[in-house]
């Protein structure tokens, strides 16, 4: 029989590379009951604390990986201007945080061209609390936004999941409440979670400029005219266009506007960065 001391060694060293260092240094003969020496004791504790650094320096990792909007999607927010924009501008401003004049901010974000011709959108989650009302305008307003994104003439063409299919889609929407301190706590996404939430939020996962994933929050407090502006906007910003713009200008004439959830169409500037984001194919 193995001494007790093992056996306490042994139980959280299960499942990792470690249990094969311990089979190695149990006791060969069960017959014989032989104390641990301490040092074994120490190379067994050191080797766990190791494992479970490991372990926790992965996980971080993982998290990092999905946390990871780039710095169009967490660092700028929107870019500030005045005045009518040049398209380019327009573009910039909306696709790498940049101005007329600068430099983009962030890199261009793109979804990958085998996912471009059925990108799935689905409503991950609505939480209890939401009203039947509210649920039945996101939903109607998730299929007009989704429409006016196909019809745009662009390269990428969306698809709703309905079901369970919605927990695999590529975007999907997550439709609760924030708590007091306007915090989203009952989420089912580690993107979104502890995030503040107004109205709408955006977060993607991304390798180098290939888009990996979205998670959209949509807030069930927003106002029942302001909430087609808002799915339409977040939907496009899951498209790689995260960035909004703060311009007078704009106000009542892009989906973009920071200041502004009123526009329900793709017009103007809003529909020529998508087919410069995601040129159509001929």
């Amino acid at each position: 029989m193995k001494t007790a001391v093992w056996a306490w060694f042994r139980a959280p060293l299960t499942g990792s590379k470690s249990v094969r260092a311990y089979r190695a240094l149990k006791i060969r003969d069960d017959s014989v009951r032989q104390r641990p020496r301490f040092s074994d004791a120490l190379t067994h504790v050191s080797t766990w604390i190791a494992s479970a650094y490991s372990a926790t320096m992965l996980m971080a990792v993982t998290l990092a990986l999905w946390a990871g909007s780039g710095p169009a999607g967490a660092e700028t927010e929107y870019v500030a201007s005045d005045g009518k924009l040049t398209q380019l501008a327009f573009y910039r401003s909306v696709a790498c945080g940049g101005a007329e004049i600068d430099k983009c901010q962030s890199i261009l974000l793109r979804w990958p061209a085998h996912l471009r011709r059925d990108l799935r959108v689905g409503l991950s989650q609505i939480g209890a609390d939401i009203p039947g009302k509210t649920r039945s305008l996101v939903i109607a307003a998730l299929r007009r936004a989704v429409s006016e994104i196909n019809t745009a003439g662009a390269d990428i063409t969306l698809t709703i999941a309905n079901g369970r299919h919605a927990h695999d889609a590529e975007i999907q929407l997550f439709l609760v409440n924030p708590d007091r301190q306007g915090k989203i706590k009952q989420v089912q996404s580690p993107l979104l979670r502890d995030q503040v939430l107004s109205s709408g939020l955006t977060r993607m996962r991304h390798k180098g400029r290939e888009i990996l994933g979205v998670h959209v929050g949509l807030s069930g407090r927003m106002q029942p005219d302001a909430i087609q502006s808002v799915v339409l906007e977040e939907l496009v910003q899951s498209l790689g266009l995260m960035t909004d713009i703060l311009n007078p200008h704009y106000r009542h004439r892009s989906v973009f506007a920071e200041d502004c959830d009123c526009t329900t169409e793709l017009t103007g500037h809003d529909r020529a960065v998508l087919l410069m984001h995601y040129p159509p194919v001929n």
